[in-house]
């Protein structure tokens, strides 16, 4: 029983289409036959933005803006109607350039809004065609935050460059639930140990927040960040925080090579392609590293030249501890034959080796002894 009714405007504007059920057939509507309408604006483009948020703190007004336009220019003069905000609808209208912007005050305690608006067509101050249909701003006074998911403990980098760790801010109701992202939430971050550093930054549209500084010198640092929920500059103990999160600040490795086919010591017998260690390699940061946090990680890679070795395991590159010696297989080569060893900072952290990603701390050629 239903009925389709497509066509192409030829202007911009509003168009009423009626439609009756012809009961007699006489292509009439006539005055006692079944009938309805509908408006359709032809060529109208309609968007809005809010600003700081969808999800604020209790204290902090939103703004929403309304853009209208006709056939690709500003709709200028447009009546909007206002909803439920005040305990009777309102209007207002477009400017010059198509905008009208709303302005909605805080509660004074946690609750939500509801946004309702549509554009009058008839000038009677009634709504014609919903342009936003019901949407709750939220206002709450608690919060969490929390790091990428991906975060690993132990990230590093070289003195000098600039380290980023990114947090999330969520709105919190009253009975614990989530509320969303947190628009313009001040996240205080502070930075203790070798290079001290504080910051305050407010949280984005969705409630995010990217922090970077530069490593002076080199060392641990520990990353804190809370919600700086009565903005006191301060982390206070009733305040959600994240962290603290351990970044080490590198300035170069040191690295010791012992065993049979580095000693010079023909009393040392090794041989090529034997399951025993021909020789070890300690690479160890600087400056040290305090044993009580997480450590960052090194890959040490062997590059074949005259000779050719290989790490624990037959690997060509891998990961491996700062200060902990591993043992290196020859598998070609004899005394007079060289190789190189490489070492390289786990700079981002992920874990696999990639040139492109992470830092480059040494590289030494290895002559094989007897």
């Amino acid at each position: 029983g239903g009925l389709w009714i497509q066509y192409t405007g030829a202007g911009v504007g509003l168009d009423r289409i009626e439609a009756c059920v012809d009961v007699n057939r006489n292509t009439d509507c006539d005055a006692g036959e079944p009938r309805s309408s509908a408006e359709v604006w032809v060529g109208l483009e309609f968007n809005w933005t809010v600003h700081p948020g969808w999800t604020l703190l209790v204290g902090q007004d939103a703004i929403v803006t309304f853009t209208l336009a006709l056939g690709g220019r500003p709709f200028a003069g447009a009546r909007l109607v206002v909803l439920d905000l005040e305990p009777e609808s309102f209007t207002i209208f477009t400017d010059e350039r198509g905008q009208a912007a709303l302005h909605v005050v805080s509660p004074n305690a946690p609750g939500f809004r509801n946004v309702y608006v549509c554009l009058d067509t008839e000038g009677d101050e009634s709504c014609g065609l919903i342009l936003l249909p019901g949407t709750n701003l939220t206002w709450v006074t608690q919060a969490t935050i929390s790091t990428n998911a991906y975060a690993v403990p132990g990230t590093a980098r070289l003195v000098g460059e600039e380290h980023a760790q990114f947090f999330n801010v969520y709105g919190v109701t009253p009975d614990g639930g989530w509320s969303g992202s947190l628009a313009a939430a001040p996240v205080r971050l502070v930075v203790t140990g070798a290079n001290a550093h504080v910051q305050s930054i407010l949280t984005n549209f969705s409630g995010y927040v990217e922090f970077r500084y530069r490593g002076e010198l080199g060392g641990t640092d520990l990353i804190t960040a809370c919600v700086d929920l009565n903005r006191n500059d301060a982390c206070d103990a009733d305040e959600p925080v994240a962290g603290p999160f351990v970044h080490h600040w590198v300035t170069g490795v040191r690295l010791a090579v012992t065993g049979p086919a580095v000693d010079s010591d023909p009393a040392t017998r090794w041989l090529p392609g034997e399951s025993s260690p021909a020789f070890q390699v300690t690479a160890t940061l600087e400056p040290a590293l305090d044993p009580e946090v997480a450590a960052p990680r090194l890959f040490v890679e062997f590059v074949d030249e005259t000779a050719s070795a290989r790490g624990s395991g037959g690997e060509q590159a891998l990961r491996w501890f700062s200060g902990v010696p591993l043992d290196v297989s020859v598998l070609n080569g004899g005394p007079g034959d060289r190789l190189r060893v490489r070492v390289w900072l786990d700079s981002d952290g992920g874990g696999w080796f990639s040139p492109d990603a992470d830092d480059l701390l040494l590289e030494r050629e290895i002559t094989l002894t007897q």
